[in-house]
C-alpha cells in the first residue's frame, strides 16, 4: 500500500489561495468549486511488473449540509503540479506559498518573484474521463475499486515514472450547492485514516531459452581432428 507523495486542494473563488498540508476537499462550497489532487510514488514497485489490479480508500470526515449520495471520480492528471505549506482545516484555504498549487497555477511563484506556472485550464488539466467512480454517502472510507483504467494509469507510471502527476478527485459539479466532502490527506491523523494505493502487481517470467547447437568452421573441425588423431597415435605408441 502507498500513501500520497502529495497532495492538495484547488479553490475556484480565490485564485490565491491554496491548501497544500491540511484536508483534502472535493465538490461544492456555497457557490464555488472545489477539487483535489493527489500522487504516490510507486518506484518501489519493480520495472517490468505488470499491474494486476488498483484501488484507492479515501476517508471522508465531513460532510456539506447539500450532499446526499453522489458521485466522485478519479481523473488521470495531465501535467506536474505542487505543494506547498499552506493549511487550512476548513474549505476556504490558505494563503498560497511557493510550488503551492491553485485554481490557475500548477506552481504558485516558484520561487517568489518568479510568474506562476499556469495550468492550460482553470482548475487543472486532466482527463474528462474518469479513471473510476464511487457513489459516496456520508461520513467514512470512501473506495474506489480496480477499473481497468486505473491499472492502465498505474501501468503507465510505472512504466515511464516521469508521466506521473496523479489524479484529481472531483466532486459533484452539477450546480447544486454544499455538496462537498472533507477527506483525510497524507498528513492527517491518524495515519491509518490517509489516502491508500493498493497495487497488486506480478513480476515478468523468465522463460528459458532453447540452446541452439552451432556448427564448428571446418578450420576448427581439421585441428579437432588433426589433435584427436594425435593423442591416438601417443596411445598405441605406449601400449606397445
Amino acid at each position: 500500500m502507498f500513501e500520497p507523495a502529495r497532495d492538495a486542494t484547488l479553490l475556484e473563488d480565490n485564485e490565491t489561495y491554496a491548501n497544500g498540508l491540511g484536508p483534502l476537499f472535493a465538490g461544492t462550497t456555497a457557490n464555488a468549486l472545489r477539487r483535489s489532487v493527489l500522487a504516490f510514488d510507486l518506484t518501489a514497485i519493480p520495472p517490468g511488473a505488470r499491474i494486476d489490479a488498483v484501488s484507492l480508500r479515501l476517508v471522508a470526515n465531513m460532510v456539506a449540509r447539500g450532499a446526499g449520495v453522489d458521485p466522485f471520480s478519479l481523473h488521470r492528471a495531465r501535467a506536474d503540479w505542487g505543494e506547498g505549506t499552506s493549511f487550512a482545516s476548513g474549505g476556504g484555504g490558505d494563503l498560497a506559498t511557493p510550488q503551492d498549487t491553485t485554481w490557475l497555477a500548477r506552481f504558485h511563484n516558484a520561487p517568489p518573484g518568479v510568474p506562476s506556472v499556469p495550468w492550460l485550464m482553470p482548475g487543472g488539466d486532466f482527463d474528462l474521463q474518469p479513471s473510476a467512480t464511487a457513489m459516496l454517502a456520508g461520513l467514512g472510507p470512501a473506495v474506489f475499486v480496480s477499473s481497468a483504467r486505473l491499472v492502465s494509469d498505474v501501468q503507465g507510471w510505472v512504466d515511464a515514472p516521469s508521466n506521473n502527476h496523479g489524479w484529481f478527485l472531483l466532486g459533484p459539479e452539477d450546480g447544486r450547492p454544499q455538496t462537498a466532502r472533507r477527506f483525510l490527506s497524507g498528513e492527517s491523523d491518524p495515519p491509518a485514516d490517509r489516502p491508500r494505493l493498493t497495487v497488486s502487481f506480478r513480476l515478468p517470467t523468465i522463460s528459458a531459452v532453447p540452446a541452439r547447437q552451432v556448427p564448428l568452421p571446418t578450420w576448427a573441425m581439421l585441428l579437432l581432428g588433426a589433435m584427436l588423431a594425435a593423442i591416438g597415435h601417443r596411445r598405441v605408441r605406449g601400449v606397445r
